[in-house]
């Protein structure tokens, strides 16, 4: 479990010798029990809003980890859908649903992340809303782990932001919303 949360740091530092370490160390069924333990630790990352004393009701940070358990949990899914359905596409047909759940469950625990840095924190920091960008960085540099040949790099890219980063945006402004 260490290990996946070592290999969260290296991709954030260098995202390179990240995809590197986590071909040669990741197992599929790890990284999703990895993504799982840090969804579920975002997801209670609310509660601190009721200890630092902002007049949060309990009620509503009942509300706002349960959206975020359901939209962190359902964008993993849905990118484990969508890849699976398109990578074999975009590298020539080769399918491997390990290396797609492995970066999924990385992909989503760094997207998570944007959460529990936020709710940690009592300030709001507006660099925070650029995280998704780096977090397509980090996506982008995964391309080899993918193996996916750098002439598709556009559709590599389109994939994976509409089924890991636009869903967990939209999930999260959705939910707000009620």
């Amino acid at each position: 479990m260490w290990r996946f949360y070592k290999n969260i740091i290296q991709l954030i530092i260098s995202p390179d010798n990240g995809w590197v370490d986590i071909q040669q160390t990741s197992i599929p069924q790890r990284a999703m029990l990895g993504a799982i333990w840090m969804i579920i630790v975002v997801a209670f990352s609310p509660l601190l809003h009721y200890v630092y004393g902002n007049d949060t009701m309990w009620l509503n940070v009942v509300k706002e980890s349960i959206m975020i358990l359901i939209s962190m949990g359902l964008t993993y899914f849905i990118a484990g859908m969508v890849m699976n359905t398109w990578i074999p596409k975009i590298n020539g047909g080769v399918e491997n649903k390990d290396k797609v759940t492995i970066f999924a469950a990385y992909v989503t625990s760094l997207l998570s992340l944007q959460i529990l840095i936020t709710n940690i924190l009592p300030l709001s920091f507006a660099i925070l809303t650029l995280w998704p960008v780096y977090v397509a960085v980090i996506m982008w540099r995964g391309m080899h782990y993918m193996d996916v040949d750098a002439r598709n790099t556009g559709k590599f890219m389109a994939v994976v932001i509409l089924s890991l980063i636009v869903p967990s945006q939209l999930l999260i402004k959705f939910f707000l919303i009620f």
